[in-house]
């Protein structure tokens, strides 16, 4: 049986508890972009490809 001290049990129940949280903002971030981009498209806020390619032909004019 493999014994570890109190202390180094420690640091690595907190290595990972920190990799967890970074993991689960990382995911709600990308939740979160996700929904804006479909809400964006529901508005018809974001611009499509054709549009983006006619601004920059007209020299990026709104």
């Amino acid at each position: 049986m493999i014994v570890i001290s109190y202390e180094v049990f420690q640091i690595i129940l907190v290595t990972g508890l920190i990799f967890a949280l970074l993991i689960m903002v990382g995911a709600l971030v990308a939740i979160g972009r996700r929904l804006q981009r479909e809400r964006r498209h529901q508005e018809g806020l974001f611009d499509s490809a054709e549009q983006k390619w006619q601004r920059r032909k007209r020299g990026n004019q709104w």
